[in-house]
């Protein structure tokens, strides 16, 4: 991985894009991140087209219900708050991708 000297926002921008171009396996999302939220990165993927079938797991210590409803909508495959167990986070991964 390179590093980057530029804003945060710049690299959730850059992150999006980057995404649309690599297949990935799952996607952990935090609500919280500068620049972008994780549910507007949510909205950002699922748009695009790119990586469709890609479980996109919101991990954040948020937990009002229409937070998680406003995810589950735009496509989240799960929501877990912090702090959680390794193992919940490892079983739920292998659930999602199988």
């Amino acid at each position: 991985m390179q590093a980057s000297t530029s804003s945060k926002p710049a690299m959730a921008t850059r992150a999006s894009a980057r995404s649309a171009k690599t297949r990935l396996s799952v996607v952990l999302c935090d609500i919280h991140m500068p620049g972008k939220s994780g549910l507007e990165l949510l909205e950002e993927l699922k748009a695009s087209g790119a990586n469709v079938r890609v479980p996109i797991v919101m991990l954040t210590s948020e937990g009002d219900p229409v937070l998680v409803q406003r995810a589950k909508l735009a496509g989240a495959k799960g929501w877990v708050v912090k702090p959680f167990k390794a193992g919940l986070l490892v079983s739920a991964i292998q659930k999602w991708t199988a």
